[in-house]
């Protein structure tokens, strides 16, 4: 009896989720990579990977506005409705034509520097001003391998669950978004409380997920 009404539990759980899959292409049918992929006016979101494909997981069925987005091209909002079967959608961005202004190039100081200066010569002031502050903070950070060799010390490496380009053995392995609200009191009081947070694929312990995460650029392994 146990059994039975476990998976009852279970099948109740799995039609209340509804879920949204499908590829992001451009006007040239190519497929759109990295893509910010969200609903309105929530924290539930994904990004299309090296093919453009895309799974997004709703809690319960009902009726979204989906945001398709990325660097380029024109932002599409689509209405979805779900009811409880799996829906695909395959989108087509448009590009977006951007003109520039007319730069003039002089041979001055960058006006950069004015400000860096500024800032050390004023240092002390300010972090009395601002012993303490809170924010709200959203960070996305992810790992890169290019053209990863075949074995590694006579072990197999594969294409790490599809994430390396078949071709050229490079792509991104893990991805990871965060939302989340900071608290700041002088002099090493910080607090952090996460509201949303989305991890795809194994950091293998170098976490990014966090606002204390310091920045780290590239490691290149020989």
């Amino acid at each position: 009896m146990k059994n039975v009404l476990c998976t009852l539990i279970l099948l109740c759980f799995a039609f209340a989720q509804a879920q949204l899959s499908g590829t992001l292409y451009d006007d040239q049918k190519e497929p759109i990579a990295f893509a910010s992929i969200y609903v309105e006016g929530t924290y539930i979101g994904t990004t299309t990977n090296n093919s453009g494909q895309y799974t997004l997981t709703f809690p319960e069925n009902g009726t979204y506005n989906v945001v398709f987005k990325s660097l380029g091209y024109k932002t599409q909002v689509v209405e979805i409705v779900l009811n409880g079967a799996a829906v695909t959608k395959d989108i087509t961005l448009t590009e977006e034509l951007t003109t520039l202004d007319a730069v003039v190039i002089t041979n001055g100081e960058d006006p950069a520097y004015r400000i860096i200066r500024e800032a050390i010569n004023n240092r002390e002031a300010n972090r009395k001003k601002f012993s303490s502050y809170t924010a709200d903070f959203y960070s996305r950070g992810f790992w890169y391998m290019d053209d990863v060799p075949e074995k590694f010390l006579g072990e197999e490496i594969g294409d790490l669950e599809g994430s390396l380009d078949s071709l050229t053995r490079s792509g991104i392995v893990y991805l990871s978004e965060t939302v989340s609200e900071i608290a700041y009191d002088a002099p090493d009081n910080f607090k952090e409380r996460i509201v949303a947070s989305k991890v795809s694929g194994d950091d293998n312990g170098f976490s990014v997920n966090s606002a204390r995460v310091p920045t780290l650029t590239s490691i290149t392994i020989i």
